[in-house]
């Protein structure tokens, strides 16, 4: 058995988001490995949830209580994590999504209930909380994970290169980007995709720049007029924008999805042309953060039009997937105009983007790391 604990994203529906590690299930699952996999809300409000595949057979439990407050949520998760430790007989590997969830399981192999441990670095931030003390515990807590766990994985080169500064050993500490799997992405030739639509996936938070993306695609209406933006997601920010996009008379340019599934998501970046992320630094943990959006959008061939925030922007520009700008209008509508207006530039980087996705393959790269664990 595989316990992996971490931390999800919980839609209004009560559903947890795609996110970090989310594909490790879809793995385990064609290796025919049983795993529990342990999603505790994060931002609470939420039951913690757990997928159980076990005989070729998933089924989902709930668990937990909702709504309690910080210091009660934490606590619960860490005695969520042993009960599973301790129900189950055998537990070869546990995976721990970030420093809390990896100290239960670094804990329950001192104790002789796991086998080999991973801290799965999803993020990172040297000033992770205002809160000098809650800060401190954090890094204390990303120290001892860091220390102890069998194998480091990172989220991202930027961590990757900070654990080696940390000293973390290489033959410890590997890259495990937020890639999908890439033969269960569908990509559809040019011919087929809607090439003047541009499409957005994310939480609705101000951690992306939507009034310049709003400003951008108005001024180039007029030149390609059947150009349109796709937002796909939720969140706070949601109604902000609504009202946004009815002042500057966009309503028609400017489609909001709402949540889909997963699924859909792939479906329609298949069928857009230019993925957008144009981060701002509002979220400390964004400089080390990987973007799960954009290995997606390379995926599905889409070229990208990012800002240099998150560390996946380091691969648009080394591979020549897209564009890394500054957060500028003008930087903005070049980036687009040049994708919309060369055919050539455009092919070029949705080919080195699918390569790109091609070699970062997830199911690839968490295969190595499963052999050096011996799991495999």
């Amino acid at each position: 058995m595989i316990i992996i604990a971490s931390h999800a994203v919980f839609a209004a529906d009560g559903e947890p988001v795609h996110g970090t590690g989310s594909e490790i299930g879809a793995f385990l699952q064609q290796k025919g490995l049983d795993y529990l996999f342990i999603k505790h809300s994060l931002y609470g409000g939420f039951f913690t949830l757990v997928d159980k595949f076990l005989g070729r057979k998933l089924i989902a439990i709930s668990c937990g209580l909702k709504n309690l407050p910080f210091p009660l949520r934490i606590i619960q998760e860490q005695i969520i994590n042993f009960y599973f430790v301790f129900k189950e007989k055998k537990i070869k590997l546990f995976i721990g999504i970030d420093p809390l969830n990896a100290f239960s399981g670094i804990l329950a192999k001192k104790i002789g209930r796991v086998e080999k441990t991973v801290f799965y670095t999803a993020d990172y931030a040297h000033q992770r909380f205002e809160n000098s003390f809650l800060n401190w515990i954090y890094h204390w807590f990303d120290q001892f994970a860091i220390k102890h766990a069998d194998q480091v994985w990172n989220v991202s080169t930027r961590i990757t290169e900070l654990r080696e500064k940390q000293g973390v050993p290489r033959k410890k500490n590997f890259f495990v980007p937020n890639t999908p799997i890439f033969k269960k992405v569908k990509r559809l030739p040019y011919s087929c995709i809607n090439k003047h639509d541009l499409v957005v996936v994310s939480n609705l938070t101000r951690s992306l720049n939507y009034p310049l993306i709003f400003k951008a695609v108005k001024k180039l209406s007029s030149r390609y007029p059947d150009m349109r933006l796709i937002i796909i997601g939720q969140g706070p920010y949601e109604k902000e924008l609504k009202k946004i996009v009815h002042k500057m008379r966009m309503g028609k340019r400017v489609l909001f999805l709402g949540r889909k599934s997963h699924e859909e998501v792939l479906k329609i970046l298949a069928k857009s042309a230019i993925g957008i992320a144009p981060y701002t630094s509002e979220e400390p943990w964004r400089e080390f953060c990987d973007s799960l959006k954009i290995r997606e959008y390379f995926a599905c061939g889409l070229p990208v039009i990012t800002t240099n925030i998150s560390s996946t922007a380091d691969d648009v520009s080394k591979f020549q997937a897209g564009f890394v700008i500054k957060i500028r209008k003008e930087e903005f509508i070049r980036a687009i105009d040049q994708l919309f207006s060369d055919k050539k530039l455009y092919l070029k980087m949705r080919r080195n983007g699918i390569n790109l996705a091609k070699k970062y393959d997830f199911f690839k790269v968490i295969n190595k790391t499963f052999k050096e664990l011996g799991i495999l």
